[in-house]
Order: C-alpha cells, then structure tokens, then sequence
C-alpha cells in the first residue's frame, strides 16, 4: 500500500504474492522464475520459494498405516 506525499489518500494497493495480506511498508522484491513477486516478509520468501521447489513437506508426513 503506498500513501500519497500528503498521506491522505493511497495511490497504490501492495498485496503479498503468496499470502495476500496488504503491505503497509517497502515490500521485498524478489524475482523467481524471471517472474518480479513481493513479499510481506522474509517468511512468506522461504515459504513460497520451497513450495516452488517441491521441497515442502508437510509436519506430519509419518506412515500411519492405522495400527
């Protein structure tokens, strides 16, 4: 989100390109796959630059086979 000089209004809405919430500061710029992104924080970077690299597992990935 980006305030106008007078901060009265807002010329721009900045949402993050993995979770969606509104960026109220400099967002982090990143490009993956020759593709410009931000980021609300270094948390959504790691996050979505395991998830496009198939190395996200998810916490309970345990064989339950039901016994």
């Amino acid at each position: 989100m980006r305030f106008s000089d007078n901060g009265y209004y807002l010329e721009e809405y900045t949402k993050c390109d993995n979770c969606g919430v509104l960026i109220y500061r400099k967002p982090i710029h990143v490009s993956l796959d020759s593709k410009p992104r931000r980021y609300c924080s270094d948390w959504c970077v790691e996050w979505d630059i395991q998830r496009s690299a198939d190395t996200f597992a998810p916490a309970n990935s345990k064989n339950t086979s039901g016994k």
